[in-house]
C-alpha cells in the first residue's frame, strides 16, 4: 500500500468464466477532473479479483439470481394484469 493508505490499481483485465471481458478503466468526458475513471475492482485483492471472476465461487451471484426471480415474477404478474 502506498503512503496515504491508498492502493494503486492493478493493471489485470476482467473476464468473468474465462469468457466475458468487463471494462474496467474508461476515458472520461473532456473537461473531467480525472482523466481516467476506473472500477473498484482493479482496486481488490488478488484473491477477491479472483473470486469475482468466477460466477459459480462468487457469492454475490445468488443475490443476483434472486433479484433475477424477483424481477421476472413482478414482470409477469404486471403483464398478465393488463
Amino acid at each position: 500500500m502506498s503512503a496515504g493508505g491508498f492502493a494503486e490499481p492493478v493493471d489485470d483485465d476482467l473476464v468473468i468464466d474465462s469468457d466475458i471481458q468487463m471494462v474496467t478503466r474508461v476515458k472520461t468526458p473532456e473537461g473531467h477532473l480525472l482523466e481516467e475513471a476506473r472500477s473498484s475492482w482493479l482496486y481488490r485483492t488478488k484473491e477477491t479479483r479472483t473470486l469475482e471472476a468466477d460466477t459459480f465461487e462468487n457469492p454475490g451471484m445468488l443475490y443476483v439470481e434472486r433479484g433475477e426471480e424477483i424481477w421476472n415474477s413482478r414482470s409477469t404478474r404486471v403483464a398478465k394484469s393488463k
